[in-house]
């Protein structure tokens, strides 16, 4: 994806929101206003708040490109995370804000200034907040902006206050009910419960997620189409922002390639990587595999045949054997549902002693990052 076209599409589509949001804010202010409502200056201020967050989004996604100096190697990418975050505090305050209007309307009650423009003007209101939110949102998840998912979900959610002024305008309008503090209450929970989950994931991303699997198997796909690699493996990716990856990865390849063509190899894999996935990868680490032997493919059966039957193991791999030392070494993956990994390297490392017991093995655990 090219980061510039990335970031000027998100940008532009915060900016937009922004507008409309101001334009919104103050129609609504001025018909409150003009007929004495509180509730619909109250959904014209709650206009400012979307506002604000898709000001932070735009600003976020702006410094996020600012080019990587001494200070910050990776870049500053991880800045887009952080103003999802503000974003979400924003709706957990807005949702908190109309909770305590709602309980005090419940409280003390006063009769609603309402007619039909009032309406209209909360109808349109209404629209565009669907609008303009559905638009960020599909936008967000098109250009891989979690900040900007987030005010589009600020825009839908905040679009419930609109709704719940035109439920209980019109019903009061009709039936002269006062429904405005009770609908407000609901919508209020709704959108505190909102925020509180934009909140946790922006936070799970900031401490860093599992793996993108799509990701791993096209960096995997990669590798491997070359002839001379038998294996890839713990492949590892760490995020500095949506678009911004570096990470490792094992390969397997036979024991008699010389290091001048594993220098060629690895140079390889590099940059047909970064090409294809814009991952950077900081590593290559080699795994060597016996050649053609009888022996050693007997032997890596009986580990295999104790590594299935292990619960919590899903695969091993790097496997050699020195015949001079009668060693062998291998790595096993281990899921993070075991709470005791290296009991389970002992238990394995036990059963391969009690059919081999002339080896010396060495067991690397690795944890299930793919």
């Amino acid at each position: 994806m090219d980061e510039n076209k990335r970031r000027n599409e998100v940008v532009k589509a915060g900016t937009h929101a922004a507008i409309v949001n101001v334009l919104l804010a103050l129609l609504e202010a001025l018909e409150g206003l003009f007929v004495g409502s509180f509730a619909v200056v109250l959904d014209g201020l709650s206009h400012i708040t979307e506002a604000a967050g898709s000001v932070i989004t735009v600003l976020g996604t702006k410094y996020a490109g600012k080019q990587a100096d001494h200070k910050h190697p990776f870049g500053y990418g991880r800045i887009e995370y952080m103003s999802g975050l503000i974003v979400a505090g924003l709706v957990t305050y807005a949702g908190i804000t109309a909770l305590v209007e709602s309980v005090d309307k419940i409280l003390h009650p006063a009769e609603p200034a309402m007619h039909f423009y009032t309406l209209l003007v909360v109808v349109i209101s209404l629209v565009a907040r669907i609008f303009v939110g559905r638009h960020d949102i599909h936008t967000g998840h098109l250009y891989q902006s979690s900040a900007l998912v987030h005010a589009g979900r600020e825009e839908l959610t905040h679009s419930l206050i609109s709704l719940g002024t035109l439920i209980s305008g019109a019903v009061y309008l009709l039936f002269h009910i006062q429904l405005a503090g009770i609908v407000g209450l609901v919508i209020s929970i709704i959108i505190i419960y909102s925020g509180l989950m934009m909140l946790r994931d922006s936070v799970s991303r900031l401490l860093g997620e599992h793996l993108d699997k799509a990701l791993i198997g096209e960096i995997k796909d990669i590798i491997n189409s070359h002839e001379a690699v038998k294996g890839t493996y713990d492949v590892v990716i760490n995020n500095y922002g949506p678009v911004a990856h570096t990470g490792s990865v094992h390969i397997a390849v036979l024991d008699t390639m010389k290091a001048e063509d594993i220098d060629v190899l690895t140079r390889w894999i590099v940059r047909e990587v970064k090409q294809k996935t814009h991952v950077f990868l900081t590593g290559v680490s080699i795994y060597s595999i016996n050649t053609c032997d009888k022996e050693v493919i007997d032997l890596r059966n009986d580990v295999q045949s104790i590594i299935d039957k292990e619960p919590h193991v899903h695969d091993m791999h790097g496997f050699y054997y020195d015949k001079e030392k009668h060693s062998i070494r291998f790595d096993a993956v281990i899921d993070f549902e075991n709470n005791n990994p290296q009991e389970t390297r002992n238990t394995i490392k036990n059963k391969i002693l009690a059919m081999h017991p002339q080896l010396l093995v060495y067991i690397t655990i690795d944890p299930d990052l793919a």
